[in-house]
């Protein structure tokens, strides 16, 4: 079975600088302390966002179907950004500009 990264369309698309960026997510690393900080945050933003930033930005948001409860995995992501030509992608730290 090749890696996810490998088989990834918003990887194949990556420009060759960016390529070695691209990592399997290895979402079963996540621990559920992990997945509690990403819940405080994404509350947090919740929050945030619905009165600061515009609202079509904030039903963009729920629209990707990133879950509020956990780490979103990339596959489930890309299934539903893919309706719209877009994808993602997990990378190993910071991408310096």
């Amino acid at each position: 079975m090749q890696p996810f990264s490998q088989t990834n369309k918003a990887v194949q698309s990556l420009p060759n600088h960016l390529l070695q960026f691209a990592v399997d997510q290895r979402y079963d690393e996540y621990t559920p302390v992990d997945h509690a900080v990403w819940r405080f945050i994404m509350r947090q933003n919740i929050f945030f966002l619905k009165e600061y930033a515009h609202k079509v930005y904030f039903q963009g948001l729920l629209d990707t179907g990133i879950s509020f409860e956990r780490i979103p995995r990339i596959e489930e992501m890309n299934d539903i950004l893919g309706r719209i030509d877009w994808g993602a992608v997990a990378v190993d730290g910071f991408i310096p500009p």
